[in-house]
């Protein structure tokens, strides 16, 4: 995916999409995750050389959810130095995915809310991402960023610069991401059972998480806008989060609220978080 800026707006300016053939990528926390690295190299660059971008070398990358693990952490007490926090940041991750920090490679953003500091922490085992980096390697490509899916999916919130916080969620299959973005950092980050019968309680539930633990306060709760990707119904989120917060937020799509898209072309999901990534090569200039 590529795009090209049109003033406080985008454009598609490349873009493909392939099928990854079955038994060459099976997406695990803890298990190896490609299974066939030449073959699945093979129907990448397939795809990227579809889309007229085969020269290009320098990439931003999103990951299966599953094969990492996005938790947000939260201390009692204030750590006193660089080192500290790193030790108290990997026994807590160590402690709630159950495996070594040794074992891991871990990734952290403060995102201050509320009386305790507070993180965003993305864990993966080292053995899973050097697979995704010996895949980057075999492509001949220069990897910015290698993060889950939703940061694409989330990205969009970075052009909307309404007040407010704001709340994504996405369908995974049996499984959703929701995420909490408040001024361009991620500050909850949750799975959810995407069970139809359980919808409505889990997006209940984590309304009011946001409301008693994560807003400045219970009064001050406000999610202005809803992004939703995949088999969601936004207007059910919508009302939901409204029965827990007292507020309902505004649907945002980025399609066409931020992107301009011929009468022919069309994005699905997939592709809308490829194009949220692409997005942050414009923020960044």
């Amino acid at each position: 995916m590529e795009l090209r800026r049109r003033g406080d707006r985008f454009a598609l300016d490349a873009a493909a999409r392939g099928a990854i053939p079955p038994g060459l990528l099976a997406p695990s926390f803890d298990d190896r995750n490609i299974l066939d690295m030449s073959a699945l190299a093979g129907s990448i660059d397939a795809t990227v050389r579809s889309a007229g971008l085969g020269r290009r070398q320098r990439w931003s990358v999103l990951l299966p959810e599953a094969a990492v693990k996005s938790l947000v952490i939260s201390f009692e007490t204030t750590p006193t130095s660089r080192n500290e926090l790193s030790e108290m940041l990997n026994w807590k991750v160590e402690r709630m995915v159950g495996v070594p920090a040794t074992e891991l490679r871990i990734s952290r953003q403060f995102v201050g809310v509320g009386g305790v500091p507070r993180f965003l922490a993305v864990a993966g085992r080292a053995s899973v991402l050097d697979e995704y980096e010996t895949l980057m390697e075999t492509l001949g490509w220069q990897v910015g960023l290698l993060v889950p899916r939703y940061f694409g999916e989330a990205a969009w919130f970075d052009w909307d610069s309404g007040p407010g916080d704001k709340l994504l969620v996405g369908s995974r299959g049996a499984m959703l991401t929701a995420a909490v973005v408040r001024d361009g950092e991620m500050i909850l980050v949750r799975s959810l059972d995407g069970d139809p019968s359980r919808f409505a309680d889990e997006i209940y539930r984590l309304a009011l998480f946001y409301r008693d633990r994560v807003a400045e306060s219970p009064e001050q709760a406000w999610v202005s806008k809803l992004l939703i990707h995949g088999t969601v119904d936004g207007a059910r989120v919508a009302a939901t989060v409204a029965d827990a917060i007292g507020h309902e937020p505004t649907i945002f799509s980025p399609y066409p609220d931020a992107i301009d898209i011929d009468a022919e072309s069309w994005l699905d999901p997939g592709l809308l978080a490829a194009a949220g990534m692409a997005s942050q090569h414009w923020s960044e200039r």
